[in-house]
């Protein structure tokens, strides 16, 4: 929860801190899943206006991917005066779906990179 809180008072401020309560009822991977499924993906879908990429910062590459495949098209923009910059080569991302994470994995991801020493990111 600390590398979580790190990620989300760097991105939004400490107002929106998620709190122990999330996970009191957690007792085994089944249930870690479904509390990041059901309740943790939610919230942070609130918080950044669904924008996956955002939720990917917070959670990881476990939670978050890049979405790509024959269904996405190549996008041209309409010609007018506007530094459209690199939107031409903008990612998009998406939630893996609940079926498809890993939660050991997922979890391992996000304590990656935690300073134990000052519990943040």
């Amino acid at each position: 929860m600390d590398a979580i809180n790190a990620r989300i008072e760097l991105l939004l401020g400490r107002d929106y801190l998620i709190g122990h309560a999330y996970f009191i009822r957690v007792s085994d991977p089944v249930a870690l899943k479904a509390c990041f499924c059901k309740k943790i993906l939610p919230l942070l879908a609130e918080y950044f206006y669904g924008d996956p990429g955002r939720i990917g910062l917070v959670l990881g590459r476990s939670f978050v991917r890049l979405k790509h495949g024959p269904g996405l098209p190549k996008v041209r923009f309409a010609s007018i005066d506007y530094d459209a910059g690199d939107l031409d080569q903008a990612r998009l991302y998406e939630i893996v779906p609940e079926d498809e994470i890993d939660i050991e994995k997922a979890v391992a991801e996000l304590m990656r990179g935690i300073d134990t020493h000052a519990g943040a990111v």
